[in-house]
């Protein structure tokens, strides 16, 4: 029965808590004269989030003196001030069970300054332009796509323009982003400006990270020239998820700080939860299990609070990753319980959010059982229902698993599936790239050259970042197999032509990708320093684009390198900038793989005579390390070896 705590800080939030519990006692003057004292003091000093605080709390002991059932409504609720005062000040709107109830019960509590003061603080403003009801109190189910279609022919701007991104028409939303940023400029509306503005740095995400963040920062500025509290905190998010984008992680944790804190200050819980998932997708981003697990379960436990079933569904799906990545044995119940919500909400397409969480909670136990029954399951009733794309992708999240569990044959199988039920170019282009991968691995060099070249036919400008990404694994793998099929010339050639255009293009993550791609083929050549001189080169333009794992595998292959010409006082660093690499993206297997390296430098330099570089200490406890993840990915062959130390 208690006020929520964990979302209501500063002053604001200890005033709401204070007044609450002296109505609880019904001692009303005194919780008047206490929010009256609070608010012309704060009003005399210029904080207005205190001051609204302390507007709503007069307006809700008032009302308290005359109807006692607000109380126990807001107490059942867990309601924060900032809640209380979009409950008075706003309507109902389409909300049901006990906020409908708070909001009819607080209908007559109207205050001219709780209005005022929720305007200028942002508590009523939406995304949209459309005013907050307390239906907004929770997050918002999916629209189907004919409400989205009639939305985008009949919407407002800004409502239609979020449409029509839904409904996969980019180009068209980022029109009427800036179309709609423009009209409002011209009308000297500067939160209509600044709201299309985040519109369009959410049309652009994905896409072109860099307009994202671009228009998100602008939205930022203008929000707090307005002093809109609650549009800062909007677009902080925006920059958070443009930085998640552009593989900023770090910096995205920073902004989604920022963000948090402001809406902790208003007592937003329900913005705060969606912040919060952007803040453990950051986190899990970096490596930083352990506090991506932090960031979920504070997320759940709100979720829960709210009552929101659809954002509960969607937290869990992240704590299931993160306990996966934590290694703890309920990370597939998290991923379960998500399941069993969207089947609830009869959210079909969304089972499929829960199915790859479930695969990436069994990746982290080393078992696809419980994924592959649950994606057989999923499969029949996606057939059943005549969802014949939703079937293919329940076959490629199960593929990936098992590549990644290194079960080729069982991957191909899965794969091979996803690619006979895949209706659309770009999942067929999806599922041959990772086809490609899985035969490459299987040593099926033509199959994995005709794979990656049938992918790449399939995509063309402008790429999202999933398109992206298929096209750097398309070149990789296309000039492997060339290589492995006695074409090296032809190979060195191909990655020459793509390097030359990631360098026209100023695409940082092209060049590093190509020119580790070319080191690779160089070593197996035997040109080992040729293969230097291009990883000399990769791993800055790997560093510059934050592409962490690949600045990881690059220094990787530099300390093999140097290790095979017994270059140990070389090796030795290359390999402790790829352990930090590996750790800072969470890879358990290349954090196995690379301490091994270390331990071998270290214990090599130790052998030899008037070398002090080597420290058996530090070699021993890389062996350690290596053995122990080796033992927790079922890598048996792997542990043996080097537990030989």
């Amino acid at each position: 029965e208690q006020i929520a705590i964990m979302s209501q800080t500063g002053q604001a939030g200890l005033l709401w808590v204070t007044v609450i519990d002296l109505l609880s006692q019904q001692k009303f003057e005194e919780a008047l004269q206490t929010a009256q004292d609070v608010q012309e003091k704060s009003q005399e000093i210029g904080i207005k989030a205190t001051e609204a605080s302390a507007a709503t709390c007069r307006a809700v002991a008032e009302h308290c003196q005359r109807n006692s059932q607000v109380l126990e409504v807001l107490r059942q609720l867990g309601a924060t001030w900032g809640e209380t005062a979009l409950l008075i000040v706003g309507s109902a709107g389409e909300a049901s069970g006990p906020w409908a109830v708070a909001a009819q019960n607080l209908a007559q509590a109207g205050s001219s300054d709780v209005q005022r003061l929720s305007t200028e603080l942002g508590l009523c403003w939406t995304e949209t332009m459309e005013p907050r009801t307390a239906s907004h109190l929770t997050s918002e189910v999916p629209l189907q796509e004919g409400e989205l279609r009639r939305i985008a022919e009949t919407g407002g701007p800004l409502r239609a323009a979020l449409a029509v991104k839904e409904l996969g028409r980019r180009e068209e939303a980022i029109q009427s982003a800036a179309a709609a940023v423009k009209a409002f400029r011209d009308q000297g509306n500067s939160e209509g400006e600044a709201t299309a503005l985040l519109c369009k740095s959410g049309a652009h995400l994905g896409a072109d990270n860099m307009a994202a963040l671009q228009a998100a920062n602008h939205a930022l500025k203008n929000f707090r020239e307005l002093g809109h509290i609650i549009g800062q905190a909007a677009a902080l998010h925006a920059v958070a998820k443009a930085q998640l984008a552009k593989r900023n992680p770090d910096d995205a944790l920073n902004r989604a700080a920022e963000s948090l804190r402001l809406l902790r200050s208003l007592g937003d819980r329900c913005r705060e939860v969606s912040v919060l998932r952007t803040a453990t997708e950051a986190a899990l981003a970096l490596g930083a299990v352990r506090q991506a697990l932090s960031f979920g379960l504070d997320a759940l436990t709100t979720c829960r609070k709210l009552q929101d079933r659809f954002s509960e569904a969607k937290v869990l799906c992240l704590v299931a990753k993160a306990r996966g990545a934590c290694n703890e044995s309920a990370s597939c119940a998290a991923a379960q319980e998500a399941l069993a919500i969207y089947e609830d909400l009869d959210l079909k397409s969304l089972q499929l959010e829960a199915l790859e969480a479930l695969a990436a909670a069994c990746k982290g136990k080393q078992t696809p059982l419980e994924a592959s029954s649950c994606a057989e399951s999923l499969a029949a009733k996606f057939q059943a229902a005549g969802m014949t794309k939703e079937k293919s992708e329940c076959s490629y999240i199960l593929a990936k698993l098992l590549h990644d569990l290194q079960d080729w044959d069982a991957a191909l199988a899965a794969a091979q599936e996803a690619l006979a039920n895949s209706p659309q170019e770009a999942g067929q282009a999806k599922v041959l790239s990772l086809l490609s991968t899985i035969y490459l691995d299987r040593k099926d060099f033509q199959e994995a050259l005709e794979s990656s070249q049938r992918a790449s036919a399939f995509l063309g400008p402008p790429l999202d970042d999933e398109g992206r990404e298929i096209v750097l694994t398309c070149i990789n793998n296309q000039a492997l197999a060339m290589a492995q099929l006695g074409s090296f010339g032809e190979a060195q050639q191909f990655l020459e032509e793509k390097l030359q255009k990631f360098r026209a293009e100023k695409n940082k993550r092209g060049e590093g990708q190509a020119l580790f791609i070319l080191a690779q083929l160089l070593q197996a050549k035997g040109s080992q320093e040729d293969a230097l001189q291009r990883l000399a080169l990769a791993a800055p333009a790997l560093v510059e684009s934050r592409d962490r794992r690949g600045e990881a595998l690059a220094w990787q292959l530099s300390a093999k390198i140097h290790l095979e010409k017994n270059d140990l006082t070389k090796a030795l660093p290359a390999a402790e900038m790829s352990s930090q690499a590996f750790r800072k993206v969470g890879d358990r297997r290349g954090r196995a793989q690379i301490a091994a390296v270390l331990a071998e430098t270290q214990f090599s330099l130790c052998g030899l005579e008037k070398v002090n570089d080597g420290n058996l200490q530090e070699a021993r406890r890389a062996a350690q390390e290596s053995v122990s993840l080796f033992h927790d990915l079922n890598e048996r062959s792997a542990e043996m070896g080097y537990s030989l130390h």
